[in-house]
């Protein structure tokens, strides 16, 4: 496929370079099938855009999943040695402690 770009009147001239700037940063690459006309590059312009916008915040969703987890967690741990803790000290019965434990744990 050749453009004769030059040719093109000033708008489809900065369209057609910025949609080529967008698909090389975006990593998109070219391909077999590429946009032919200005219409089809302004589309594809806008949706790299907001693929990548999604893109991002699917990224940061997961990670703050992962955070909360991992903030779970360490709260369970702190819970769970405090008990521990607690029941030594005071020095609770086996059945007890089992079902503090579980108490904890499932709460």
């Amino acid at each position: 496929m050749t453009l004769n770009i030059i040719a093109q009147p000033t708008a489809v001239r900065y369209i057609t370079c910025f949609y080529y700037a967008v698909v090389t940063m975006s990593t998109i690459g070219y391909g077999e099938i590429t946009a032919s006309s200005t219409n089809e590059r302004v589309l594809m312009i806008f949706s790299i855009f907001l693929a990548s916008g999604l893109y991002g915040y699917t990224l940061n969703a997961i990670g703050t999943i992962l955070s909360n987890l991992k903030s779970q967690s360490e709260n369970y741990s702190i819970k769970q040695a405090q008990l521990e803790e607690y029941l030594a000290l005071h020095e609770v019965d086996i059945g007890l402690r089992n079902r503090a434990r579980k108490y904890i744990e499932y709460a």
